[in-house]
């Protein structure tokens, strides 16, 4: 590790929180909810988190990845409020999950999703598949949870999926490498590209300890941060994992100058998804339809700008969301949904609303 750089990783489940009587609605809201995860959409024998239960393969593992990595890093927040050996369990599954679909293909090919029983696996892998495993693999480095076996495939993994991407030219290839993938372009110089790949640079060199990742990480910085901002009116659902390539960069970043670029783009995030907070409301009572298009609007955007406004805004956000995150705990019928996506992120949400509440509150 240079001498000059030092490395923040601020309140990432290495410590435990004392929870008390804080926020119990949405406490026991968050235990029926992952166990509806659980029960309907967590496949047991692979750790996967299915995007939906019917649809073919391309329905149940679109964003396995992705809503994979979103559900550990629900879950090492949860862990980190209460150490239980369920939450150590569950997270261990996902992570678990997530290690599998990276394994399915060739080193650095990471599988949208993997099928039980040798049933083979979902490619096409895009940036979001990327970035949510590793986002959520990298949180779950960062807490107590992982055994030193899993420390080391972790390490493996980064080294490998960077290794991949340097070779192909930080575009995201099939795995024959015959053509970049749907939403594979991950070297272009832009909002929703640059950061992610300043993060899982930046990343890399945190979990590997390998100097080379940060040198590249220097090098590909000077011309990217100009495009770490200029969001604009990007929906929460592609926002959401631009805050979390720029919460990577804003924990690891110790350079206050650096740093105040990545934390300016995820305000800007915030900013960008405060309009979408009340989208529930008028969509919801009429939602009849379990897995349609609507969902995007009417829950997951909504869900998802929540997200991003907490991951940006920390404590002073709590007093503004807690009435969307309270309407939609209640409004939305997890049982029927026939979409895992919103209820993963909405799983999140929870963690991190009691956790910088609990902060709040310590203060």
């Amino acid at each position: 590790m240079p001498q000059q750089h030092r490395w923040l990783c601020v309140g990432l489940g290495a410590a435990t929180v004392s929870v008390g009587a804080e926020a119990p609605d949405v406490m026991r809201a968050a235990r029926r909810l992952e166990d509806t995860l659980w029960q309907r959409f967590v496949d047991q024998r692979t750790g996967n988190v299915r995007t939906r239960n019917s649809g073919g393969r391309s329905g149940r593992l679109e964003d396995t990845s992705l809503y994979g990595g979103i559900l550990l890093a629900a879950l090492v927040e949860s862990a980190a409020l209460d150490p239980s050996p369920r939450n150590a369990q569950r997270a261990r599954q996902i992570a678990a999950g997530l290690f599998a679909n990276a394994a399915a293909g060739e080193p650095g090919f990471v599988a949208r999703g993997v099928e039980p029983e040798g049933g083979g696996f979902l490619g096409d892998p895009s940036v979001d598949q990327v970035t949510g495993l590793l986002y959520g693999l990298w949180r779950y480095s960062r807490s107590v949870l992982p055994s030193a076996r899993e420390r080391v495939a972790i390490r493996r993994l980064f080294e490998d999926v960077l290794k991949r991407l340097e070779r192909d030219g930080f575009a995201i290839l099939r795995e024959d490498r015959s053509g970049v993938t749907t939403f594979g372009h991950l070297n272009r110089i832009q909002p929703t590209r640059a950061e992610r790949l300043l993060a899982f640079l930046l990343g890399a060199y945190d979990v590997t300890g390998n100097e080379y990742w940060f040198e590249l990480y220097e090098t590909m910085r000077t011309e990217r941060m100009a495009a770490c901002r200029g969001y604009g009116r990007i929906e929460p659902w592609v926002l959401i994992q631009t805050a979390m390539s720029l919460d990577m960069l804003r924990r690891l970043e110790e350079r206050h100058e650096v740093r105040t670029v990545y934390l300016a783009g995820l305000t800007e995030c915030a900013e960008c998804c405060r309009p979408f907070l009340d989208d529930y409301r008028q969509g919801l009572p009429n939602l009849t339809a379990k897995d349609s298009p609507e969902l995007v609007r009417t829950v997951r955007n909504p869900v998802e700008a929540i997200t991003v406004v907490l991951l940006a805004e920390g404590q002073t956000a709590t007093a503004e969301v807690a009435g969307p995150l309270n309407d939609l705990l209640e409004a939305i019928p997890a049982p029927d949904i026939e979409n895992s996506v919103s209820l993963c992120s909405l799983l999140w949400n929870c963690a991190l609303f009691r956790r910088q509440r609990v902060a709040k509150e310590s203060h």
